[in-house]
């Protein structure tokens, strides 16, 4: 076994800021959902934000939070 197996990624405690598949970013994201109304579903299918990889999901859901 080689020892890059055992190696354990070390999460960077970084938030992502926008999704980097659709370079969408959430700032532009919780606007449109908090300032104007917008379903997340809805800006999801037309920007194609958190379809891909999926990945930035979770930040982009702390961030609407934030935003409240």
């Amino acid at each position: 076994m080689s020892s890059a197996a055992l190696v354990e990624p070390v999460p960077c405690g970084r938030a992502m800021t926008r999704c980097e598949c659709s370079g969408v970013p959430f700032d532009e994201i919780a606007r449109r959902v908090c300032d104007e109304g917008q379903s997340l579903e809805k800006l999801q299918a037309e920007t194609g934000c958190g379809r891909l990889c999926t990945a930035c999901l979770p930040d982009l859901h702390d961030h609407l939070s934030a935003r409240g």
